[in-house]
């Protein structure tokens, strides 16, 4: 009977944590929700699965929580909240000086999007930083054989998110963005002139290598704002790139050259985009981690790249 009673025991203490799944603040996703109900004018609470389909729109997002699984697929629970109540919140955190800069993070190809909200508690946690990071979540497949479904997804994603990151992003906002891998394709598809950032971070981008010689690449660099007293955009287009990414390394076997695995040189960028858009060779890693991480891809939420986020935030 007691090692019965143990044993419960210890399967309950197993248990918990796999359930016990929560994040707390704001989520911008083209994920498509179950409405459950109305809370009042601005919430209503939602359920949805890890299996999810994109959507036609995008909606904010707050309190995740994971409420069970189901033949392998974890269903959560969350809450649909007003852009305006977003909106307001972050723009009260700058007010108190918390924060003075607002940074949208879309993540790439098969990623389960736990994981990228995980990844952006990790880089908010511990020191200080100067932004809020807001997340920004699509429906990537997250196996690698579907990736061309994903690259599909992305575009949907792309469409879906323009209006909301425009409410964000405006003139009187100081927003930046970062794509990872084919979170770029994401980012291609979301350009508009009615969006207004301060930088855009193309990190390990899974983008054709000419794209700012295309007019998808003119769209990406109306977003970045214009300094009023100069009539010259005030923020650039970071294009970090690492020649030895065997990710891309093998996309551009079956797609063509990719933007994030060489450098971009002036020449191979529309004259209205030169200077604006800038190459940026990946950051060094710590030397005890060189030879683990030199064909690395997810290299976004390094140390050293969170910091070169932060000087360029403050100093483009």
């Amino acid at each position: 009977m007691m090692q019965t009673r143990f044993l419960l025991v210890a399967l309950a203490a197993f248990a918990i944590p796999a359930l016990a799944y929560h994040y707390n603040d704001y989520v911008l996703t083209t994920m498509k929700m179950e409405t459950r109900q109305k809370i009042d004018d601005y919430t209503t609470q939602v359920h949805f699965d890890s299996n999810t389909k994109g959507g036609d729109k995008a909606v904010f997002l707050t309190n995740i929580t994971k409420i069970g699984t189901n033949n392998g697929i974890d269903k959560f629970e969350a809450y649909v909240i007003s852009p305006a109540i977003v909106r307001g919140r972050i723009k009260a955190k700058m007010f108190m000086n918390m924060v003075n800069h607002t940074l949208l993070a879309i993540h790439g190809f098969n990623v389960n999007f736990t994981d990228h909200l995980k990844e952006c508690k990790d880089v908010t946690s511990g020191d200080k930083k100067s932004f809020y990071l807001l997340p920004i979540i699509w429906p990537s497949d997250g196996k690698l054989y579907r990736y061309w479904w994903d690259r599909g997804h992305s575009k949907k994603a792309g469409e879906a998110l323009k209006e909301c990151i425009a409410l964000l992003g405006d003139k009187w906002s100081c927003v930046s963005l970062i794509a990872h891998s084919m979170g770029n394709r994401v980012l291609k598809y979301a350009a508009s002139e009615k969006i207004h950032l301060d930088n855009i971070f193309m990190v390990a981008a899974d983008v054709n290598a000419d794209i700012f010689l295309k007019n998808a690449g003119e769209e990406i660099g109306s977003m970045v704002d214009i300094n009023s007293s100069t009539n010259k955009q005030q923020g650039k287009i970071h294009v970090v790139y690492n020649e030895k990414d065997k990710a891309l390394k093998w996309s551009s076997f079956i797609n063509r050259k990719r933007l994030g695995k060489q450098e971009l040189k002036q020449e191979k960028i529309l004259p209205k985009l030169q200077g604006m858009v800038v190459s940026e060779k990946k950051w060094d890693t710590p030397d005890e981690l060189k030879k683990d991480k030199e064909h690395d891809h997810s290299y976004q939420w390094e140390k050293a790249g969170i910091e070169f986020y932060e000087k360029k935030m403050h100093n483009p």
